[in-house]
Parts: C-alpha cells; structure tokens; sequence
C-alpha cells in the first residue's frame, strides 16, 4: 500500500516537476530533464519580473525588509533544491533511497501490523483539497480587500508555497514508511517465542534501515533545514505584519487570515519534525528489547550469548539520526528552539513598537484610481 502510494505522488509530482517521474527508474529522460528546468526557468523569471514590476516591499520598516527578502530567498532556494538539485544532480540517490526501502519491505513483509481500513490515497487527496479549498479562501479574502494587485504582488509565491506542501506530502509518506518498518520489528521482538535466527534477521534490517536514513539525510536533509528556517521566518513576518498593519482588515480577520496562510508551515513542519523524533524513539525501543533478551532466551550457550552482546552493539551503532544537513538533529527539541526564537524575536519587536505607526508597512498599495477617490473625499 506504501508503495502504491509513492507511485501516486511519483505521478503528480513529475507535471509539478518536484519528484522524478517513477520509483522504478535510475535516470531521467533527456524530455522529463528539459522540463524541469523549464519550469524552474519559468518560476525564476516570474519571481524576477513581480519583484521589479511591484518594488516588493517598498514601504515596510527595515526590519520587516529583511525578513521578508531572507523568507522569499529561502523559498527560492527549497524550490531551487527540489527541482534542480534533486530531480538533475541527486537522481541515483533518489533511485537508491526506494531500493532501500523495497529491500526493507520483503525482510519485514511477514511481520504485519494491521491492515489499513481507507483507501491508501485518501489522505493524499483529503489533504491536497484542504489545502486548496483553505488556500482559496485566503486568497479570495485579500482579493476583496486589494483586487488584482494582491495576485500581481504574490502570484509567484502562492504557487511555490503549494509546491512546498506538496514536498512535504512526500517527505511525510517516506518517513511513515520507515516508523512502520521500525514498528514490525519492534513487534517481532516482543514475540515470546523468538528465536536468535530471528533476531540475527532484525538486526540485519535494522542495519539496512540505518542506511535508508542515511540516504534520507543526503537527500533531504538541506531542505528539511530550509523547511524549519522559512517555517519560522514566515511566523516571525506575519508578527511584523499584525503589529505594524493598519490597513481596513479587523483584527479578527487578520488572525483569521494568518492562520489559513501560515497553517500549512507551521503544522506539516511540526509533524514531520515529530515523525523523525518517533522514529528515532521506535529503534530506541529496539534496542531496550534486545537488552532484555539477553536475559529471557533460554537454552544459549557461551558462544550464542557472545553474539547478543555483539547485536546489541551493533543496533547501538546503528540507530537512525535524522539532520538538516548536519546543522542541527531533526527531533521534538527543534520544535522548542523554534518557538524560543519566536518568543525572544517577539519581545524584543514588542519592546521598540512605536506608539502611533502613520505608516502602513507591509499593506499592498491601493490602485491609483483608489487613491484619487479617497483625496477627493
């Protein structure tokens, strides 16, 4: 079902150019190669032409400046990465990355956890449509309030953010996948009844799975960084805009409005971010099991107990770390350190609020025809 899965958005995501075209390759075709770097040619002349075309920025505060360009650079960068970096440069590890996995899957296919009782792509799709119909409704709502100027402001940028959740769709599914292998060895170890050969077979795969991180690190392990650092760059620019913002948006809609927007970055950034920790807190457990066993299997000689000892060791040398590039680990902990960022950024912009803003930083300017009305009256 897992895989069915990766196949599923395997699909989608070589039209948005974002995942190689199938599971089953190793290369990329010379036409699927063109057309990523079509599209990212597309999506970089696009970003270039409304930066110009709009001054983005123009009348925010300094501070508000260089969140902003550091939020829009980060979020050219992961596109940069997932497009370029991924689907050209980094293919073989991608193939890799799905070997690993299918060889994890026929050492742990007769260990079962349960059956899935909905569909395997309904959460997919339930997800995509929340985000569109959540997505469509922010954006109708600035609309009514800034019309055409909001879209010519920031059309670019709403198609990279989808692009982004979408990535992280996929970042979600790889790691579901590695927790339930974790998972059926875990029960297997629990099993009264088994044998050393059994376990010689599931520290094996906890070897095998130790590699799959690794790989998982080399591929996504830049744009998990990238992901936490605009995530907290996106919370830090909307807390600019509702403190300084004095356009004809109530406060109720504002926060309204902040949440639908900044949903998608906050939410899917902590759980990924808390599927790494429950990976890592599931082998974990596998290595307290084995511990135990030493002492509950009967009937080892010397030699045989020598040789739990060893595979204790080697789960030990091989539990699953997840890094952003070797920046810092994927875990619970990032989450507190995000939130202490934004904690101390939010006392410091509280403490040099000005009383009385005349200006209106961070609102788009109304047309000039808007503008004539409003001196006449």
């Amino acid at each position: 079902m897992a895989f069915k899965l990766l196949r599923l958005i395997f699909k989608v995501g070589r039209f948005t150019a974002t995942t190689p075209t199938s599971i089953d390759t190793k290369q990329e075709s010379v036409c699927q190669k063109i057309y990523i770097s079509l599209v990212f040619a597309a999506l970089t002349f696009g970003l270039v032409m409304t930066i110009i075309n709009n001054n983005y920025f123009q009348e925010d505060i300094h501070m508000k400046i260089a969140i902003s360009y550091l939020t829009e650079f980060n979020l050219y960068s992961f596109s940069f990465y997932t497009m370029v970096v991924l689907n050209l440069w980094k293919r073989e590890q991608w193939y890799d990355l799905i070997d690993s996995l299918s060889v994890v899957k026929k050492k742990t296919k007769m260990w079962k956890i349960g059956k899935r009782k909905v569909p395997y792509y309904l959460g997919f799709v339930v997800n995509n449509i929340f985000y569109i119909l959540t997505d469509s409704y922010d954006n109708y709502s600035w609309f009514t309030h800034y019309g055409w100027e909001f879209f010519k402001r920031f059309n670019v940028r709403l198609i990279q953010l989808f692009l982004q959740f979408f990535f992280k769709l996929l970042l979600f599914e790889i790691l579901r996948i590695i927790l339930v292998n974790y998972k059926k060895l875990n029960q297997c170890l629990k099993n009264k009844n088994i044998s050393l050969v059994h376990l010689r077979r599931v520290v094996k795969t906890v070897c095998l799975l130790q590699r799959t991180v690794d790989i998982f690190n080399d591929l996504f392990g830049l744009p998990f960084a990238l992901l936490v650092s605009f995530t907290t760059f996106e919370v830090l620019n909307y807390i600019l805009f509702a403190l300084y913002y004095q356009g004809d948006i109530s406060l109720t809609e504002n926060i309204i409005l902040a949440t639908l927007r900044l949903h998608p970055s906050i939410i899917w950034t902590v759980v990924l971010l808390i599927m790494c920790d429950s990976v890592s807190c599931e082998a974990k457990e596998i290595l307290s099991t084995i511990d135990e066993l030493r002492f509950s299997i009967d009937g080892i000689n010397q030699k045989e107990e020598q040789e739990l000892f060893m595979l204790t060791d080697y789960v030990k040398e091989n539990l699953p770390v997840f890094t952003a590039a070797g920046y810092f680990t994927l875990a619970k902990p990032t989450i507190l350190n995000m939130s202490a960022t934004v904690a101390n950024f939010l006392i410091v912009v509280v403490q040099d609020h000005p009383n009385g803003v005349d200006h209106h930083p961070g609102t788009i300017p109304m047309p000039e025809d808007e503008q004539e009305k409003t001196v006449k009256n």
